[in-house]
């Protein structure tokens, strides 16, 4: 089969979504593409929180992990695992933070109360904490 990339057969095999999920199609999208949520956690990289060795799990059991990272300038990393939605507290975090990685919702324009994180089938989420109380 012939995608694009070259006048040859391709030796592995091609994704059958592979007209609707590739770099030109998701360049050209509005709101959350695959590429453009690799993209956001590439420049996430050379945040001071990451480049931290403090981790701290704040939340894990099966279905959903939570966890800060950094020292001064913190990050809240959230995964739900599960195919149900996760709607709970953290424990032992309070406070709020700036969505700047979602992967349900590409604007990453929120502000949320960590003690009121709702995440869906599958969702992550990474806030850097603006205020700890």
């Amino acid at each position: 089969m012939l995608v694009g990339f070259s006048e040859n057969k391709s030796w592995t095999n091609i994704a059958p979504d592979y007209k609707t999920i590739n770099v030109k199609t998701e360049s050209s999208q509005d709101g959350i593409s695959s590429l453009k949520t690799y993209k956001n956690l590439m420049k996430l990289r050379s945040q001071s929180a990451l480049k931290s060795t403090t981790l701290k799990v704040v939340h894990a059991d099966a279905q959903m992990l939570a966890y800060t990272r950094g020292d001064k300038d913190k990050l809240l990393v959230l995964i739900n695992f599960d195919t149900a939605k996760w709607d709970g507290d953290l424990d032992g975090l309070s406070g709020q933070g700036n969505v700047i990685i979602d992967t349900q919702d590409g604007k990453n324009t929120k502000t949320l109360d960590v003690n009121k994180i709702k995440l869906a089938s599958g969702q992550a989420q990474v806030l850097k904490l603006t205020v700890e109380y």
